[in-house]
């Protein structure tokens, strides 16, 4: 029996999402995700556990803080003095996409500190258990950078060769992969990735082999398992308000006869959207003292992260922000908030199909107004998905 402890999207570093913020409350932010870092090694030293794994974007930035670099030190050294390997790889956080600039992780590897094994090629390394002795084979697959200078299939191709090649010569007990990569059906979760993934979905079937035991992956910060034996940890705290609602965790692995997998909850910092109609606001001659009185209503737990949407346009210009903010942090002791304006949500106009068109000419007016505001690369990445889930149809079909 192996225990393996399991997390990924520690994002050292990351700010506030444009919140108002200063110096003190970025400290207690960034806080939150050292002491949620410090509760994963605390659980992984209490339990014994065989092995950490961290899969990728350790830090938020490729050039990370001295800040963010002597906690993260300090937390894995406590880790290594217990005898617990650590299993790395490098997510795209943790470097650019040049060559000519090393991950700051591959430092910990360049003066031989004991049992940290960085992935930042993708390559395997056989372990054996200080608990079983059995033993365990780490395939890591650092994120793909090259990914965009490959059509689709080139891409599937290379990491699928690239799996079956690493499997090879099997002398382990267990085959484990750890990566920092997009399988499709995994749920992206956080508003800023739904803006900036532009990543190629590997299928699900690049990992569901039966000579691989369980797939640890980070990338997607939502918990979640895809397929059979493929996990995301998720993020160990929230990223931004597209995370809002979501329990974060990390996993306890136990490999034996069967696998058992077991999320375990963290302590988070609330986040809180509350919505006001534009109407609510400008019939009121005291535009703050009313602001006020629509957020008495809500229930806002203490040291919340706050965002205020008001449903449409040239409202804030007249609201007082040293008013609200004496309130949110006095009255409802808020740690940071954002006050924003939002476009009234439209509805999508009928579409006039007409009848002398194919289902591809359809689908291009459909798109076009659907994402209307969207970048023309997003809407060729939807039309691409659409036509290859009608060409599987087809094809069940004969």
């Amino acid at each position: 029996m192996i225990k393996l402890i399991h997390t990924a999207d520690l994002h050292l570093g990351i700010g506030l999402s444009d919140l108002y913020e200063t110096p003190q409350i970025v400290q207690q932010r960034f806080n939150d995700f050292v002491e949620n870092l410090k509760s994963i090694k605390d659980f992984a030293i209490s339990s014994n556990a065989d092995f950490l794994i961290l899969a990728g974007d350790i830090f938020h930035h490729p050039r990370p803080s001295s800040q963010a670099f002597n906690a993260f030190s300090q937390i894995i050294g406590e880790i290594l003095k217990e005898e617990i390997p650590i299993i790395a790889v490098l997510g795209n956080h943790d470097t650019t996409k040049t060559s000519e600039m090393l991950s700051y992780l591959r430092g910990f590897v360049n003066v031989n500190l004991k049992n940290f094994y960085l992935f930042d090629v993708a390559s395997k390394i056989l372990l054996r258990a200080k608990n079983s002795n059995e033993k365990v084979k780490f395939i890591g697959i650092p994120y793909p950078h090259f990914q965009s200078t490959l059509s689709y299939s080139d891409y599937v191709f290379k990491v699928e060769n690239k799996i079956n090649e690493l499997l090879q010569n099997d002398e382990a007990d267990y085959n484990v992969i750890v990566g920092h990569i997009y399988v499709e059906g995994g749920k992206i979760g956080s508003e800023q990735r739904i803006a900036s993934l532009r990543d190629y979905p590997l299928p699900k079937s690049v990992f569901e082999r039966e000579n691989v035991h369980i797939t640890c992956l980070g990338h997607l910060h939502t918990p979640q398992k895809v397929g059979n034996k493929i996990f995301y940890s998720g993020s160990i705290e929230r990223i931004d308000f597209g995370e809002e609602g979501e329990e974060k965790s990390f996993l306890e692995i136990v490999l034996g006869d069967k696998i058992h997998v077991t999320n375990v909850k963290l302590k988070l910092r609330p986040m809180k959207t509350i919505y006001i109609k534009k109407e609510e606001l400008v019939n009121n001659l005291n535009i703050n003292a009313t602001l006020q009185n629509i957020l008495e209503k809500y229930n806002v737990e203490e040291g919340s992260l706050l965002r205020i949407r008001i449903k449409g346009s040239d409202i804030i210009r007249n609201i007082s922000m040293n008013q609200i903010e004496k309130y949110l942090y006095d009255k409802k002791k808020v740690l940071a908030f954002k006050l924003e304006e939002i476009k009234e949500e439209e509805s999508l106009e009928e579409i006039n199909i007409n009848t002398k068109w194919n289902f591809k000419e359809a689908l291009d007016e459909y798109l076009k107004l659907r994402y209307r505001n969207e970048n023309p690369e997003v809407i060729n990445k939807v039309k691409f998905y659409v036509e290859k889930i009608m060409e599987e149809v087809k094809l069940n079909e004969n």
